[in-house]
């Protein structure tokens, strides 16, 4: 139960940090423009559609759909990924997906992901972490391995730690869904922020391209975070970096 929760304290940590721009509206366009150009050129999609999708974002106005194609190079799946109302409280997104067949016919299926935020779930975080004099309890009381090297100090957790969180939260979250397109693509089902489904989305489909490719960013994700520990918010442009 203790790591459990001590868990539960470094992934509250990482959403405030990376994945909870403020409330101006701005800066959460920003995340998600810096997101969606990151993802896009990681799908290897060339500079002028890029610049075109994101240009389409920009005139996108709030609470009307935008949508995304996802060509990706040399794989037989095309998808179009849809957004809808996106706010801190709830979202809205859609994922067409269509695999060519030369013996079949194409044929499209639509998933659509909806988070209202206006009904009470038992994973709400005021629910899930313990109180602010327990959390000191439980990371005072952690057990160090003396071969464990980088820490940021006492109370705060190693990148190893990190490296759970993410595979639980990221890569591999406990209820997920197999949308058919591919089966190590896993789509987490228990994810109400806005601004980590689309991460973790966009993070599963990265495996279309190939595994290293979502391996890489797995990796890249965890120094990242590992290394601007205590910097909150960290600024979108530093989370996805253009290079």
């Amino acid at each position: 139960m203790a790591d459990r929760e001590k868990y539960c304290i470094f992934w509250n940590r990482v959403e405030k940090q990376a994945f909870s721009p403020s409330k101006d509206e701005k800066d959460q366009r920003r995340w998600l423009k810096n997101c969606l150009i990151y993802f896009l050129k990681q799908f290897e999609l060339d500079e002028k559609k890029v610049h075109s999708a994101m240009e389409k974002f920009s005139r996108r106005c709030k609470g009307n759909p935008f949508e995304i194609k996802i060509p990706i190079p040399g794989c037989d799946v095309n998808c179009i990924l849809e957004l809808g109302a996106i706010t801190p409280q709830k979202f809205s997104y859609s994922l067409d997906w269509t695999k060519e067949t030369n013996d079949k016919p194409n044929k499209t299926i639509r998933l659509e992901y909806d988070s209202t935020g206006d009904y009470w779930q038992r994973d709400d975080k005021p629910t899930t972490l313990p109180e602010r004099s327990h959390q000191k309890k439980i990371l005072n009381g952690k057990k160090r391995n003396s071969q464990e090297k980088h820490k940021i100090s006492k109370n705060e957790c190693s990148a190893g730690d990190i490296e759970i969180i993410i595979k639980s939260k990221i890569v591999h979250p406990p209820l997920h869904l197999h949308p058919g397109i591919h089966s190590g693509i896993r789509i987490s089902l228990n994810e109400t922020n806005p601004f980590v489904f689309l991460y973790q989305l966009l993070f599963q489909l990265l495996v279309l391209v190939g595994e290293k490719k979502r391996d890489a960013e797995e990796i890249r994700l965890t120094k990242s975070l590992f290394d601007n520990w205590g910097k909150s918010p960290l600024s979108s442009s530093d989370l996805f970096p253009e290079n």
